[in-house]
């Protein structure tokens, strides 16, 4: 075998290996089709070799729809003119002949008079398929020794002696291997083959002679033609340009052919020849304008429409189109929103509907933002801040808000307009409920100036002492927090109101404490921060109370906000933070029209940070000589019931003595103890929860009771978090 034919296999090789590089201009919804034609395909072949051609229908109609669909679904998106689709079609062209011949062959009769014994004499028409293949690309290779591009003619020889071995792989002993138009084919592949090498071989001596060492400064004829192609390139993406369509395949083509001129040539030309200076120049200008073409359609085209978007990473690409997608779906809803703000223009009141859409639309508006902050925390520095696509984003993002505000703005427009209609309506009722009870007056100067707002220092402000406290507006996590409520009006005093405007009295004396946190809502028990009930006179007239969210030393009174705070802090990431509270008069499904009393401060938290739990482990407060054989039954008894597994539970304290009762219905003996049980630290951050249970034990006659057995959680009992042990 010859040394150029060595070299014609080996590309024959490399281009059947790295043939998906062709793809890297089609987008994988389009290879995935070109690769379900081309399994289907591979089964027509099969069928017709097996001279079962009359079973193709099936897998060559599969195939035609593939490249069908191609075309109606990404027509617009790609190079009609790809060779990866020029070569589908091709094949299903040359396949549909083939089976059409078949089927027509296998009708005939047959009328071969050779035995089984001996191979048949004629070729069978997959054959000669492959023979004319063979002949079509021995051809060009005629063609290129002739017109001085012997160079080239490496790849269609090895097409030609694949499809000779592919005749001997597929179809031993179907056909006489001295069969002479065999012979004649490979005849012609080994002459051809030893024409082009001695033609590359005179080719590269003649350019030695006359390359640039010799002080020939003119091109080699290669190079010119290579020019010559370049040039059609750029002419091809300048049309792409001037039509709006995609130009990254002719591109690739342009940049391929242009590297081969370097890759074929090098030190056969001069590199500052003023013909190839000049198309580097062109080719530059070309780059620029597809640069600017791109920018342009980017910024004009919805990224979450765009098939490609180029100077991104594909990964960076689909999640700025998922941010594209949640901004498509405000703009839907704001759009929605308003036409419904129109079609209820004659109502009175139009609050309803406007609400109704306020709640969905600024949902929406956080997918967004949180969509787009995590596309910058994942790809900050790896996007360039200018690029057409981000811009555009970025620029719908802030019309966005825009558009929110104006929304939400009207929708406050419209709520103030309903309640100064209900207020009027309602105004002998909302006074009556007003002068209920007596307000406490201001307690202190700093009450005075703060009616309305919580205050908050790093001391207790007892009421006696508001204006010698120490007012501060920034805190450490780890600080002691304590403050003081300030009220215009009681909780008894406020009107609550529900679904109808229609105020009433809150005679439960309730109250609801909301936490914001860089304004995120942190809730800790039933979606609210806090909750609670004052009693008597608390509810009926005071205005002011202690509120304290870190409570150092731990104090029990102000347990209920310590463990909230502590809960929704755990996670705060190292940094600033905005923290605002806001306490809020309720009674069941009824509340305030706003906040009766807010506080606002910064919270600084530090690396490693963390609240210790303040509350104790209760200890045993069994009076019985039993107490350790009660707490051996309290852990045997709540595994099962409770837990799954003693090992979560640390300790048990027996809080209780033994209260005895009697069964309603068979006036049999009971008695019940309490008992607080330790769990493990679930999330490594050193604090460990405690919950008290009820036990109860049956008396089985005399002195004897049964063991003590699960019954229910401890209502009003303690519970809470300590430091684990």
């Amino acid at each position: 075998m010859t040394r150029w034919f060595v070299l014609a296999a080996s590309v024959a090789l490399f281009a059947m290996q790295s043939s998906p590089g062709l793809s890297e201009d089609l987008s994988s919804n389009i290879m995935r089709r070109v690769n379900a034609a081309n399994l289907a395909l591979d089964k027509v072949e099969d069928l017709i070799r097996r001279e079962n051609a009359d079973l193709t229908e099936g897998p060559f109609r599969e195939a035609r729809q593939e490249y069908e669909h191609i075309f109606n679904y990404y027509g617009s998106s790609f190079d009609h003119e790809h060779p990866i689709i020029v070569e589908l079609k091709q094949r299903i062209d040359t396949l549909s002949a083939q089976a059409e011949g078949a089927s027509a062959a296998a009708e005939a009769p047959a009328a071969s008079t050779e035995t089984a014994a001996s191979p048949p004499r004629d070729l069978s028409a997959n054959i000669l398929r492959r023979v004319d293949a063979a002949k079509q690309s021995l051809d060009r290779v005629d063609g290129m020794i002739r017109t001085g591009n012997a160079d080239l003619a490496a790849g269609p020889l090895a097409a030609a002696q694949t499809e000779y071995d592919n005749i001997f792989t597929y179809y031993d002993r179907q056909f006489d291997p001295a069969h002479p138009t065999l012979t004649a084919l490979k005849a012609r592949i080994d002459r051809l083959t030893a024409e082009a090498q001695k033609a590359e071989e005179e080719a590269e001596a003649t350019a030695a002679a006359g390359s640039p060492a010799s002080g020939d400064s003119d091109l080699l004829p290669n190079v010119r033609r290579m020019i010559g192609i370049i040039e059609e390139d750029v002419e091809s993406v300048e049309t792409l340009i001037a039509k709006g369509q995609r130009t990254d395949g002719a591109m690739n083509r342009l940049r391929n052919d242009y590297t081969q001129i370097a890759a074929r040539y090098s030190g056969l030309y001069d590199p500052n020849h003023p013909d190839l200076v000049a198309l580097e120049q062109r080719i530059a200008t070309l780059e620029q304008s597809v640069t600017a073409a791109n920018q342009t359609k980017m910024a004009a085209t919805p990224v979450e429409k765009m098939d490609l978007i180029t100077g991104m990473s594909e990964e960076a690409a689909g999640q700025l189109k998922e941010v594209g997608v949640a901004l498509s779906m405000l703009d839907r809803a704001l759009a929605q929103a308003r036409e419904a703000e129109a079609a209820a223009a004659g109502m009175v009141p139009k609050l309803t509907p406007l609400a109704d859409n306020a709640q969905l639309i600024a949902g929406r508006m956080q997918e967004v933002e949180t969509a787009f902050a995590a596309f910058d925390r994942e790809f900050d520095g790896l996007v360039d801040p200018d690029h057409a696509a981000y811009v555009q984003v970025k620029n719908r993002i802030a019309a966005a808000r825009d558009g929110v505000v104006a929304y939400q703005a009207d929708v406050a427009a419209e709520a103030r307009a309903v309640q100064q209609e209900r207020d009027a309506k309602f105004a002998a009722e909302i006074a009556a409920i007003m002068g209920k009870y007596s307000d406490q007056p201001p307690t202190s100067n700093l009450h005075a100036a703060n009616a309305g707002k919580m205050v908050f220092s790093t001391q207790p402000i007892p009421f006696a002492e508001q204006d010698q406290a120490e007012i501060l507006d920034t805190f450490r996590l780890t600080d002691p927090i304590f403050g003081r409520v300030f009220l215009m009006h009681s909780i008894g005093n406020t009107p609550i109101y529900g679904s109808d405007g229609r105020p009433s009295a809150n005679d439960a004396f309730g109250y609801t404490v909301r936490l914001f946190i860089n304004g995120e809502e942190k809730a800790y028990k039933f979606d609210v921060f806090a909750e609670g009930q004052l009693q008597g006179e608390a509810g009926e007239s005071w205005t002011t109370w202690q509120f304290a969210p870190n409570p150092q030393p731990f104090d029990e009174a102000f347990k209920a906000e310590a463990d909230a705070w502590r809960a929704t802090t755990r996670e705060l990431a190292p940094g600033a933070h905005e923290v605002r509270f806001e306490l809020w008069s309720t009674q069941g499904q009824f509340t305030s029209r706003q906040p009766v009393s807010v506080g606002e401060f910064a919270l600084m938290v530090g690396e490693g940070d963390r609240i210790a739990a303040g509350s104790a482990f209760p200890s045993d407060a069994h009076e019985g000589g039993d107490t350790e054989a009660l707490r051996a039954q309290m852990l045997q008894a709540i595994v099962g019931p409770v837990t799954k597994s003693a090992d979560e539970i640390l300790k048990i304290a027996v809080t209780s003595n033994w209260r005895e009762g009697v069964y309603s219905d068979t006036k049999r003996r009971y008695r019940t103890v309490s008992g607080a049980v330790l769990w493990r630290d679930t999330d490594s951050d050193g604090v460990c929860r405690f919950t008290t249970y009820n036990f109860v034990s049956d008396h089985l006659g005399g002195n004897d009771w049964s063991p003590a057995a699960f019954n229910s959680f401890c209502l009003s009992c303690p519970e809470g978090d300590v430091e684990c042990p």
